[in-house]
C-alpha cells in the first residue's frame, strides 16, 4: 500500500466498463490520499478519425459515491488563477485518513 496514489491524464483511456474496478483498486493500495487531475463529466466517449474509441470522460463524483466515499472537486482554474494548459481537467482528492490536506 501507499500513503498516496496520483493520476494525471490517465483514467480517460480506461473505458467505463472498467473504471470502476480501477477506482476500486485505487481505494485499496491507498493509505492516506487519493489525487485524481482528470476531466470529470458525464460518461462522454471521443474517438479517433476511424472511429477508434481512446477518451472516456467519468462522472468521478458518481463512482467514488458507488463506493461509499465522497470526493472533493475543484477546477484546476480555482486551485491556479489560470484557465490554460489541462484545461478541462478538474483536481479530485479523496482523504483516507485524518491528516489535514490543505490545498491553496
Amino acid at each position: 500500500s501507499f500513503d498516496m496514489v496520483f493520476t494525471r491524464g490517465v483514467l480517460l483511456h480506461i473505458a467505463h466498463d472498467k473504471i470502476s474496478y480501477i477506482i476500486e483498486n485505487m481505494l485499496r493500495i491507498a493509505n492516506k490520499f487519493i489525487f485524481n487531475i482528470e476531466t470529470n463529466g458525464k460518461n462522454v466517449v471521443t474517438s479517433y478519425a476511424g472511429g477508434i474509441p481512446h477518451g472516456f470522460s467519468h462522472d468521478f463524483k458518481s463512482i467514488y459515491r458507488s463506493f461509499g466515499k465522497n470526493v472533493n472537486i475543484r477546477t484546476m482554474e480555482s486551485i491556479t488563477g489560470k484557465y490554460g494548459k489541462g484545461r478541462g481537467r478538474d483536481f479530485m482528492w479523496y482523504n483516507l485518513s485524518d491528516e489535514k490536506l490543505i490545498i491553496k
